[in-house]
């Protein structure tokens, strides 16, 4: 659904004319530059959330420049999400104040999601904001490894020493990765693996399982969407050559193994021959077990948000599960709420890709179909890493469901175009 501010013209004109740059249209851009690379090397300071400001104001600028307001059904999932949360803060939490704490970030982060929002189908091009965040990516690794150049990399994680989760530089990293994948084309294109090799360095110094197993996961899924043809044997063999790769540099001793991949040897070893305690698996398991026993004491209110860390077992963390944190935070109504969202969005997807497929003919909306398929993998990793990452608080790591979102909606208006150039009526969206 869309606001027009001050004209009643169709979402179409709107794509047509969304890549005409203006001022505040590069204002936004830049602006959304520098809010992504502060937002994760100088979270919760004053200039994280001036960056943040800068990009709501250039956006909005941008809105009413093109006199559009864009809406959409998952908004008012998150309204909801934000209604309960405040709920169970003042019924059931046993810590208002840090419950009311996270429901401030959720409110923000909502804020953060409907701003990009609007700056995507406003810009209309899908492909700058993968070049935006590659770029943020990158400016964050070149930056961290900058400042802790000197560390013994044998034991030291990049971005720990910085006060910047390693966990959270890894899966950054790895997103970035894959897209620059997906960007290296032919040609001058392949440039991309330059930045793409930066940030595979950097997802190994993180030395972060989950973010080496997305990083592999994400390059076999962009190598089978870009060519996807005879897919079936190209990943007979990525699986082949995974595996000889797999067992070369991690299950046997050598310089890789026993430096900056020895958490990936660990868990590997564990997980395999049950040897070692595997890192923090064993910490990890230890903890959603306890999640789950609290949950059950209170499978509707949960304990208030952020509260996990206070109860008997937690061992003053968090779950380390997003589902379990959910589910301690405010109960199953929560989980519910927070997962509606993101199963919407892939089902709406879905249908939107199948229906453009069926109506463009001539194969002017592929790019736009891959991309959001693209998008469609992404999200569902997100589904995967939710069992050993919490998620739904994070403003980077869960914003692809407003990707995917703003590419089905953009497809659903370009296959409106198609249709009204084949039946001379006018394309609308309601």
């Amino acid at each position: 659904m869309k606001t027009n501010l001050l004209s009643g013209a169709g979402d179409v004109d709107m794509i047509r004319k969304g890549k005409e740059n203006s001022f505040f249209a590069w204002m936004a851009d830049i602006s959304l530059l520098i809010c992504l690379f502060l937002e994760i090397v100088f979270a919760h300071t004053i200039g994280s959330q001036a960056s943040l400001v800068l990009f709501f104001c250039f956006t909005a600028l941008l809105a009413f420049q093109k006199r559009r307001v864009y809406f959409s059904w998952w908004m008012w999932i998150s309204a909801l999400l934000i209604v309960w949360s405040v709920i169970v803060s003042f019924g059931w939490a046993i810590d208002r104040s840090a419950s009311l704490g996270l429901v401030k970030t959720l409110i923000v982060t909502t804020a953060f999601f409907f701003f990009i929002f609007q700056y995507l189908l406003l810009r209309a091009d899908l492909r700058r904001f993968l070049v935006i965040y590659v770029i943020s990516a990158l400016l964050m690794v070149c930056w961290l490894l900058f400042r802790e150049y000197s560390l013994d990399w044998n034991t030291a994680r990049l971005g720990y020493t910085d006060g910047v989760h390693p966990n959270s530089v890894g899966m950054i990293s790895a997103f970035a990765f894959g897209m620059c994948i997906y960007l290296a084309e032919k040609k001058w294109k392949l440039l991309w693996l330059i930045p793409a090799s930066v940030l595979l360095i950097a997802v190994a110094l993180t030395m972060s399982v989950k973010s080496a197993a997305l990083a592999g996961a994400l390059l076999v899924s962009m190598l089978l969407i870009r060519y996807p043809r005879k897919w079936g044997w190209k990943l007979v063999a990525i699986g082949v050559g995974g595996f000889a790769l797999f067992y070369a540099v991690i299950l046997t001793e050598n310089p890789l193994s026993t430096g900056v991949l020895s958490r990936v040897r660990e868990v590997a070893l564990f997980f395999l021959k049950g040897e070692g305690v595997g890192g923090s698996s064993v910490e990890r398991m230890s903890l959603m077990q306890a999640a789950w026993a609290r949950f059950q004491e209170r499978p509707i209110t949960g304990w208030g948000l952020g509260c996990f860390r206070l109860l008997e077992g937690s061992l003053g963390m968090y779950a380390h599960n997003n589902y379990l944190e959910l589910l301690v935070s405010g109960g199953i109504p929560m989980a519910l709420i927070y997962y509606a969202g993101q199963v919407g969005a892939l089902i709406y997807a879905a249908h939107e890709i199948k229906r453009s497929r069926a109506t463009d003919k001539t194969g002017k909306d592929a790019m736009l179909r891959q991309l959001t398929v693209v998008f469609y993998v992404m999200l569902v990793m997100r589904f995967v890493l939710d069992f050993a990452v919490v998620s739904y608080y994070e403003r980077q790591d869960a914003i692809f469901i407003i990707l995917l979102v703003a590419a089905a909606k953009q497809l659903n208006a370009t296959r409106k175009e198609n249709v009204d150039s084949t039946t001379g009526g006018e394309a609308f969206e309601n």
